[in-house]
């Protein structure tokens, strides 16, 4: 029912809303857990359960794990599970800390399988596992292509996600049947839909309970003004919704680095960095089910952030998203507002909303404070999160 209470204060675990994650592999920054907890559903990183919950009992803790790689400390241990190039030579991962491994290794499913019980006999909900894909035999590495033993040649890139189809299977057998597995190494929807789908990565959500891709919608250095083609755009958002529909969790993240540290000391950023903002969550609740958690990140070396427009009062969503003009326009209703998005480079005028009840309702955009009502004029490249005026 429009205008009613907003739905984001007690959700249902099946209903579609505002949901996010915060990655806190790096640092807490000057927020405590409680408070983090309070903000985000999902919590990768490092840090003790307990302390994210209290400040919400219901958020769900992942241990962070590497993925394929390991540290020098576990070299010798682990030596016969090291990848090595076609001269012999150990290949340093650059998407992790350390030295890359065959994932299929009988010893590495060993350790892994170890560190998974370890961590989840914990009070974590379970595990997170870095540096998947195919990156690992491109470039993620700083030298080297890793040999695969069976065959004594490169590993294809279909062999390698088969190999680290087996390390996420020996994970998850070796956990107790309620905990998670989750792994990042979707990328984009432009990996995500290659053919064929043995060389996808979307070849491994049969063996895990979720997935993260990082570079949506634009690459972590990317400029501010460098904004993605509507079909690569449009890519992204059917990959969330294909994500969704094969029952897995879904983490959504946005880097918005620039020159690798941070974009908001860039020329612009205070009109640039909030339009990507709205632009990116509008965009992954276009695609968002129950089990999808959203993500913006604009300094890569401090704690998660929180934007106004995550408090936006939505509510829930009430109809999938739907193409509302020829020009690329696409928008979704909610129990509290809709969301639009033109993904295109030319303004778009006359937009409509073909929703009963929604049509002649007058609206507030979320952290802009703008009021707005059908039909539409909306700019190039924007997003808008629109909840009903009281």
């Amino acid at each position: 029912m429009l205008g009613g209470a907003c739905a984001q204060t007690s959700p249902a675990a099946d209903e579609t809303i505002i949901r996010l994650f915060a990655p806190l592999w790096r640092d807490l920054g000057e927020q405590t857990s409680k408070q983090i907890g309070a903000k985000f559903s999902l919590v990768l990183g490092h840090q003790e359960s307990k302390l994210f919950r209290e400040g919400n009992p219901a958020t769900t803790t992942l241990k962070y794990l590497s993925g394929a790689a390991v540290t020098d400390s576990l070299t010798n241990s682990l030596r016969d599970a090291l990848a090595l190039d076609k001269d012999g030579f150990l290949i340093k991962a650059r998407g992790a800390t350390g030295w890359l491994v065959v994932p299929n290794n009988f010893k590495w499913l060993q350790h892994v399988a170890r560190n998974a019980i370890r961590h989840t006999e914990a009070e974590f909900d379970g595990v997170f596992v870095d540096n998947m894909g195919a990156g690992g035999i491109g470039s993620v590495t700083s030298a080297g292509q890793p040999i695969n033993p069976k065959t004594r040649t490169v590993f294809t890139r279909s062999q390698w996600l088969a190999a680290q189809a087996a390390m996420l299977t020996a994970m998850k057998e070796s956990m107790p049947k309620d905990k998670k597995l989750v792994f990042n190494g979707l990328v984009s929807g432009e990996r995500y839909w290659s053919e064929p789908e043995a060389e996808s990565p979307r070849v491994l959500l049969q063996f895990a309970d979720g997935a993260m891709a990082d570079s949506l919608w634009r690459f972590s250095t990317a400029k501010l003004d460098e904004w993605p083609a509507p079909a690569a755009w449009l890519l992204d958002v059917l990959m969330i919704q294909d994500v969704e529909r094969r029952g897995r969790i879904g983490l959504w993240t946005v880097r918005c680095w620039t020159d690798g540290l941070t974009a908001n000391n860039e020329p612009d950023a205070a009109k640039l960095v909030p339009q990507w903002r709205r632009f990116t969550l509008a965009s992954c609740l276009l695609g968002a089910g129950p089990r999808s958690h959203f993500n913006f990140d604009t300094q890569r070396t401090d704690g998660p952030e929180h934007f106004p427009e995550y408090d936006a009062p939505l509510g829930t969503a009430t109809a999938p998203m739907q193409e509302l003009a020829a020009g690329g326009v696409h928008g979704r209703p909610f129990s509290n507002g809709v969301v639009l998005v033109n993904p295109t480079d030319k303004e778009e005028t006359g937009v409509k909303l073909p929703w009963a009840g929604l049509d002649k309702v007058s609206f507030i955009s979320a952290s802009e404070g703008r009021a707005l009502a059908s039909p539409f004029t909306i700019p190039p490249h924007t997003g808008l999160i629109l909840t009903v005026k009281q």
